[in-house]
């Protein structure tokens, strides 16, 4: 019984050939090919020859699966990492710095972004696909309206009058949601509250300020800025009170007055400082007027208390005392006084006599 063997060999020339020839065992397989002359170098068993090209086959196939495989996780991997730098590139982690309250929102591809959350700031929301946040400063702003050469007023009495209107206000807290539908248009930065003011109440105070100046005369001004500054914020108050703005003060200042309302405002306080001079000369006079009737009434009373006392007994009395003091006084003293009765001496307004008169000629 012959059996089929699969052979390599060199022919004559020593190149190789190959293929199958059938014989009863190896060594009549190898006896055969000589004669065919050819140098045989590998004989196989066909059944052997098969096995291994059937696991050969079964290898490249697993080979070939596996590479497959293979290609599928690296083309799976690519896909990824385009897909997450895509999504890093198209997403966002909106942040709100302190100071701020945020409108966060999610956009789309198609259709309309939608609103997610207010946050308030310091904070962030978290990477999210397109997300964007508009970030509302929540601190005092203060606003000037300036009334310069052409945009001057009329006082009452006609006079041109420069001045300015300083507005202090914030966005509400609780209302950045509807500010931010309302006024925001989109810009997220420090200015969003001015466009928002420039808006909303800009024309409305300066129209306020200028009905204000108008009712008072130039001179005028000035006594009643705090009436008019006040005026001005309750009526921005009240214009507010539905909108998401808090109007923290109003201040009229900065008056500015044409050069003659200048000139005659010197004059007047000119004149003003003189008559309060004089008013305090005038009280002056009038407290040196009651300290001398003072000192008038003290001397008159002071006088009528001693004429009550100097009786010509108590005179009398205070005479001999001199005289006795001067008696005792080492110093020689000579002293002429006229005398009375007993020698007692006399005192009171004694009369000249008249040397003229007929009993001394």
């Amino acid at each position: 019984m012959t059996k089929k063997f699969y052979y390599e060999a060199l022919d004559s020339i020593g190149d190789p050939i190959n293929g199958f020839i059938r014989a009863v065992n190896q060594e009549d397989a190898v006896r055969k090919i000589r004669n065919l002359g050819y140098f045989p170098t590998k004989l196989k068993d066909e059944k052997v020859v098969f096995d291994e090209k059937t696991r050969k086959e079964k290898k490249m196939m697993t080979r070939g699966k596996k590479e497959a495989l293979w290609g599928l996780l690296i083309v799976t991997a690519i896909i990824g990492v385009i897909g997450f730098s895509g999504w890093l590139l198209g997403s966002k982690n909106p942040s709100t710095p302190a100071g701020h309250i945020g409108y966060v929102t999610q956009g789309a591809w198609f259709g309309e972004k939608k609103f997610l959350k207010i946050q308030k700031g310091p904070t962030s929301y978290g990477r999210i696909w397109l997300g964007d946040v508009i970030n509302v400063p929540i601190m005092q702003f203060t606003f000037d309206e300036i009334f310069d050469d052409t945009s001057a007023v009329l006082s009452k009495d006609k006079n041109k009058i420069k001045f300015a209107v300083h507005t202090v206000m914030r966005v509400r807290h609780d209302k950045v949601k509807e500010f931010v539908e309302l006024y925001s248009k989109g810009e997220s930065n420090d200015n969003i509250v001015y466009y928002a003011y420039k808006e909303a109440l800009s024309e409305f105070i300066r129209t306020r300020a200028r009905d204000e100046i108008q009712q008072f005369e130039a001179l005028a001004i000035n006594e009643n800025i705090t009436q008019m500054s006040k005026s001005i914020a309750k009526q921005a108050e009240d214009l507010c009170a539905d909108k998401p703005f808090e109007i923290i003060m109003i201040v009229v200042g900065n008056i500015q007055y044409p050069d003659n309302v200048t000139s005659a405002n010197a004059t007047y306080l000119a004149t003003e400082i003189l008559l309060k001079q004089k008013n305090v000369e005038l009280d002056i006079a009038k407290k040196q007027k009651d300290i001398r009737l003072a000192e008038a009434e003290g001397i008159a009373s002071a006088m009528e208390k001693i004429n009550n006392k100097l009786t010509p007994a108590y005179l009398q009395y205070e005479a001999i005392k001199a005289q006795l003091a001067a008696v005792g006084s080492p110093n020689h003293t000579t002293v002429y006084i006229p005398v009375g009765n007993m020698g007692v001496p006399l005192v009171g307004a004694l009369s000249q006599p008249d040397t003229d008169s007929p009993v001394n000629k």
